[in-house]
């Protein structure tokens, strides 16, 4: 219907503008992505000096206190999170190697070709000699012949030179790329010698956390004060969950906004190409030129069209997901066993004789690896005093849950999960290896024994 208002040669105009446009968009967006992941890896570092130079201040005495623990927590929460970003780091390495092996071995395959043709060519000379070639144009029957015979062998000729220009420059460039392999190679090297450095300093720090906390467990006042810290822990995750929310509402608006936008100047597009068409029919000229900026592309237009269809930009994020709220009662539990020592609501603690408020339950588990309950979204990774290291997973339909309590951290804010995926690894606290686990729909907190499966 649109074709006959475009101009002629318009598509393919586009098509190179588009693969020039995406090319070096796609080099911006690796170098920026380069420069930020060194921005935060050097944060982190200074972040966790910091904490170090704070700790090596204190006496004996004082490092035996809820303060220095949450002092390690914290520094194995930037640990945790250094070292996922330096596990990013290597995986995305690997993807470069993958990828510069595979241009290898194209080049060499194309060598090989190029080498087997040449050698075709060397066979013939062999056994009919260089004057072959012109006795078949002096032995020529006419002179038509013999012309004809002449731009077959000139034609041959060129495409020898061409054959031998290609080998060249497909052997400077397979020796181009094979130096870029060994450095990538050194590279990933010298990543996995980092992390290897970094998991080592994790580990002694958790040894010392375990040995603070073997000296604070029969101590109420110690015990009193992380209780304190779990209150306010409280009021953190329920802000945390609201910003998230927020968040999330102006990403939609944006979208929407944006949407709406190009759908109105598309549609001004349209009008107008059409008035185009109209007006040099209205003329009965034979000229089928219109102004590139006032073309529209098929594209375009299917675009228009479906505008009314198209499914809500927020739907996309989580598309092939499970439905989070069809699972009520029949969620993964995020631990493979363990006790609910704390049930959701009011908890009264018979040592301190207190009661609490708790916004999910807490899990005392026999084993470190904590589980999804269902296919989300990593939305955030905070250190929050009293729980540590939280790691917050968006689900389809609104729903949120919160994993407290994690000394390791396996994955990094945007990394997309199915059920069952492990995210963390439990932290010690005075209690023992116990899981803070949250659900929330909006800002709404449930009572996630409703919704975990039976046992």
């Amino acid at each position: 219907m649109f074709s006959d208002i475009l101009p002629r040669g318009y598509f393919s105009s586009v098509l190179l503008t588009i693969i020039f446009l995406f090319t070096a968009g796609t080099l911006l967006r690796a170098q920026e992505k380069i420069t930020d992941k060194k921005a935060e890896l050097k944060e982190l570092k200074q972040e966790i000096n910091r904490l170090e130079d704070e700790l090596k201040k204190k006496s004996k005495k004082e490092k035996m206190s809820i303060e220095m623990l949450e002092n390690y927590s914290r520094q194995n929460h930037y640990l945790s999170q250094l070292i996922n970003s330096i596990r990013s780091e290597e995986e995305e390495k690997d993807r470069q190697i993958g990828k510069t092996e595979t241009q290898a071995s194209a080049i060499e395959k194309e060598i090989g070709r190029l080498k087997a043709v040449y050698a075709k060519y060397v066979v013939h000379l062999y056994k009919h000699g260089k004057d072959s070639e012109l006795n078949s144009v002096f032995s020529s029957g006419s002179f038509n012949q013999a012309l004809v015979r002449y731009k077959y062998l000139k034609k041959i000729s060129l495409q020898r030179q061409k054959n031998i220009a290609d080998l060249k420059e497909k052997q400077d460039e397979l020796s181009m790329l094979q130096k870029k392999l060994v450095d990538e190679r050194d590279e990933k090297r010298a990543i996995a010698e980092e992390k290897q450095k970094e998991e080592k300093s994790l580990n002694a720090k958790l040894a010392e956390r375990k040995s603070i906390l073997a000296g604070l467990r029969n101590d109420k006042n110690s015990l009193r004060k992380e209780l304190e810290l779990k209150k306010k822990a409280e009021g953190e995750i329920r802000n945390l969950i609201s910003r998230l929310i927020e968040k999330e509402e102006r990403r939609r608006s944006a979208e929407k906004k944006a949407a709406e936008e190009k759908r109105k100047q598309l549609l001004a597009k349209l009008e107008k190409a059409k008035k185009n068409k109209e007006n040099r029919e209205n003329k009965e000229t034979s000229t089928r030129i219109v102004n590139k900026n006032q073309s529209v592309t098929k594209e375009e237009v299917k675009e228009v069209v479906s505008a009314e269809n198209e499914i809500p930009a927020e739907d996309y994020a989580y598309s092939g997901m499970e439905s989070f709220s069809s699972l009520r009662g029949r969620l993964h539990w995020p631990v493979n066993s363990g006790k609910v020592i704390r049930k959701f609501g009011e908890n009264r603690n018979s040592k301190l004789n207190t009661v609490t408020l708790n916004y999910g339950i807490d899990i005392k588990a026999n084993d470190t690896d904590v589980k999804s309950v269902c296919d989300g979204i990593v939305s955030a990774v905070n250190w929050v005093p009293g729980y540590g290291s939280v790691l917050i997973i968006t689900h389809k339909n609104g729903f949120r849950t919160v994993y407290g309590h994690l000394g390791e951290i396996l994955l990094g804010e945007g990394a997309r999960v199915k059920a069952g995926t492990v995210i963390g690894r439990i932290s010690e606290s005075l209690e023992g290896s116990i899981l803070h686990f949250e659900i929330w729909n909006e800002r709404s907190n449930q009572n996630p024994e409703v919704w975990l499966g039976r046992r």
